[in-house]
């Protein structure tokens, strides 16, 4: 929530801005948030075939969305903030996300930005399908 309140108050200062949300990924670096994380049944590979298994894959290029030290109900928020924000803000970089489009879904997601309501947005799911355009936070610039 801090974080969220944090972008919130970089886009009232500048909306241009681009904003990319990371959750934490553990490094094996002995601290807090690697201690909680492996108490949470986080573990490195420990060989080359563990390494190449596909859930290891995506986790180092950050395409899954299993990450086992954050709870289900703290990454499906943290995805539904991330869809809220993208689409009340659009990127500026994508030159196929221009005019009435990206009016459309500025609009789409902006109601639900000013209200703090990120919960279950389906309609901003299919507009990002209906209007595809890049999202930084996924496809990068």
């Amino acid at each position: 929530e801090q974080t969220f309140r944090f972008i919130r108050r970089v886009k009232e200062v500048n909306e241009d801005s681009e904003i990319i949300l990371y959750p934490y990924t553990p490094v094996p670096i002995d601290g807090e948030l690697y201690a909680a994380a492996q108490a949470s049944g986080f573990k490195f590979p420990n060989s080359i075939d563990e390494w190449s298994d596909t859930m290891w894959i995506q986790y180092s290029e950050r395409t899954t969305a299993s990450l086992p030290w954050l709870s289900k109900a703290t990454q499906r928020r943290i995805g539904n903030f991330q869809r809220v924000l993208f689409s009340a803000y659009p990127t500026a970089t994508d030159p196929n996300l221009k005019g009435i489009r990206r009016a459309f879904l500025r609009s789409a997601g902006m109601w639900r930005y000013k209200l703090h309501f990120y919960s279950n947005p389906i309609e901003l799911r299919i507009l990002n399908r209906i209007f595809p355009h890049k999202r930084p936070e996924v496809t990068g610039f």
